[in-house]
């Protein structure tokens, strides 16, 4: 957390404010980016404001470089056009503080004893860890459990996500009621006292078999028809530039993810006039974390993501994306801040190979079938092959067995 806020607010002049507590009582603490400032303009009250966030989830590190690689680009390219960016890099701070201790953990909720030490489970290769706390990707208002409406819950959320209200001690609980955990405020008092026009928030898959997504409202059940025909058609029109080169699986969270979720960050956003999408990061390497990868491939494997920030930049003040906006400056500082690195973030990312070309996927990745798909269709096959088997066992009793019965019945009618 320290060596964020200091390549932020020391090596890039952002400013830095509390925004909010954690359950622990640790800062959430946004950063803030004025093109203004750079252009000499002193009136920003009506600029557009971009919201990045990311470790919602605290052991989606993936997420954190890649809006810090958005950062970058901003900063480096803001062009002529005034805007504000806003930088809320580690949201859920306690989880991600405790999952450093251990070098790399598990824990994705915040640290809210929602079990009281009774029924927490720990997650078995993270024994450290236990399984409670709410899920802060769940804690917003908007399809939380029903609909405004009063209708069916069921409408608007999976089976699975309803029995997750009920159990305390699931990684997906929501919490006892809409906005219940400190963390989920802070997010909501941003986006209301900021104004914020457009926003992605950045989240991480659990290894590199799993294709990078760009999810647009809505996350719950809640078919994509009822959108305004307006807002439908922006959504699809800026996922369509933003993956101009079908880098992600774009769509609604059930056409992207195959699951739904409701009381999601972004569906919330949408409610408030938000344009937000989020960006789900596929790691280099076969889990969230990459210990064993190198600093620099794994800084180079989040420039991807980077671009789709600055390119939202682009949509939200002109509309288009302009393909130089997406190019590190060489003087531009990287995490690492060692110059052997810097060689990795020259240049255009449209330029270089695509991460399908410089890393060992597997054939289903590179094939571009998600994991989940992969899983669907291991389970028609075995569906198929148990029908095969109990069809081959029908048709084999009543006609093979039909001719022996009808001999056997000739033979007694002869010896009679």
């Amino acid at each position: 957390v320290e060596q964020v806020d200091q390549w932020l607010r020391i090596d890039h002049s952002l400013s830095a404010n509390t925004v909010g507590k954690s359950v622990q009582d640790r800062d959430i603490v946004l950063y803030s980016y004025n093109s203004t400032q750079k252009l000499g303009e002193t009136n920003h009250d009506d600029v557009p404001v971009v919201l990045f966030l990311s470790l919602v989830h605290g052991n989606e590190v993936m997420g954190l470089l890649s809006l810090l690689q958005t950062a970058e680009f901003i900063i480096t390219n803001s062009g002529a056009i005034p805007f504000r960016a806003l930088f809320l890099p580690v949201v859920n701070v306690d989880a991600y503080t405790l999952n450093l201790q251990h070098e790399g953990g598990c824990r994705r909720t915040n640290l809210r004893p929602t079990c009281h030490g009774v029924g927490a489970e720990t997650i078995s290769n993270c024994p450290h860890i236990s399984t409670d706390g709410v899920d802060l990707n769940r804690n917003h208002p908007v399809d939380w459990r029903w609909d405004d409406e009063g209708e069916d819950p069921l409408a608007v959320n999976e089976m699975e996500n309803l029995l997750d209200q009920s159990n305390m001690c699931s990684t997906k609980y929501p919490g006892p009621e809409p906005w219940s955990e400190p963390e989920s405020r802070a997010v909501r008092d941003v986006v209301l006292n900021y104004n914020v026009t457009a926003a992605i928030s950045f989240h991480s898959r659990s290894s590199n078999y799993a294709r990078p997504l760009l999810i647009h409202p809505f996350t719950s059940k809640r078919p994509f028809s009822d959108m305004p025909s307006k807002d439908a058609d922006r959504f699809r029109s800026w996922s369509q530039m933003l993956n101009e080169d079908e880098f992600y699986i774009a769509g609604t969270a059930q056409e992207s993810i195959q699951y739904t979720a409701g009381g999601s960050t972004i569906d919330w956003m949408y409610s408030v006039n938000v344009i937000p999408f989020v960006v789900e990061v596929s790691p280099p390497c076969d889990n969230r974390w990459c210990p064993s990868i190198r600093p620099e491939e794994v800084y180079w494997s989040v420039e991807r993501y980077g671009c789709t920030g600055r390119y939202l930049i682009d949509l939200v003040t002109m509309d288009t994306i302009s393909q130089s906006s997406c190019v590190r400056s060489s003087g531009s500082k990287s995490l690492d801040t060692q110059s052997q690195y810097e060689s990795y973030f020259d240049g255009d990312y449209v330029s270089r190979q695509s991460p399908y070309q410089s890393y060992d996927f597997d054939d289903g990745y590179a094939s571009g079938i998600d994991d989940v798909q992969l899983e669907q269709f291991l389970v028609m096959i075995l569906y198929a092959a148990v029908f095969l088997y109990f069809g081959g066992i029908f048709i084999r009793y009543y006609y093979c067995r039909k001719p022996q019965r009808t001999q056997n019945t000739d033979a007694e009618r002869a010896s009679a």
